[in-house]
């Protein structure tokens, strides 16, 4: 099983909520932005906890 975790990275700006959404790369994706739209997020190592996922 493949298993991912992501952070949803935020900030407020003159009283209004921002967040940080990636777009999926490659041919695939070329001139599909409708709902394509997600969190940045990675794999996960099979020795891992989700969340100690990134830490270098």
């Amino acid at each position: 099983m493949i298993t991912s975790a992501g952070g949803l990275l935020y900030r407020r700006r003159n009283n209004v909520l921002e967040v940080l959404l990636v777009h999926p790369g490659g041919p695939l994706w070329s001139g599909k932005d409708a709902g394509a739209w997600s969190i940045p997020k990675g794999l996960i190592d099979k020795d891992e906890r989700p969340r100690d996922a990134g830490d270098p």
